[in-house]
């Protein structure tokens, strides 16, 4: 949301894709299910498929984060904010 703020203030019209990294579903699935307790990932590798693989197009999102003074967060840091936020909703 910096980002676009940033963008906005400063005037610019554009479309961003925030997605972020490239990343493989399982490897996502992964990263999750390590910060829960007693989750196993399960999948049945067929050697011929192609990977799931999530093809963001962030290179523009990610310079103007630059040129803003931004830095964005890893997958890992995105996941520890959302647990961190749902067990603080889960407790309160």
């Amino acid at each position: 949301m910096r980002v676009l703020i940033g963008l906005a203030k400063r005037g610019d019209q554009v479309v961003l894709d925030s997605g972020g990294p490239l990343i493989e579903i399982m490897d996502l699935a992964v990263e999750i299910a390590t910060n829960v307790i007693n989750v196993n990932i399960l999948r049945e590798q067929d050697p011929m498929a192609v990977a799931d693989d999530y093809y963001p197009r962030s290179s523009d999102f990610e310079s103007s984060a630059k040129e803003l003074g931004i830095s964005l967060s890893s997958i890992h840091e995105q996941i520890q904010r959302t647990f961190l936020g749902h067990k603080a909703q889960s407790n309160p």
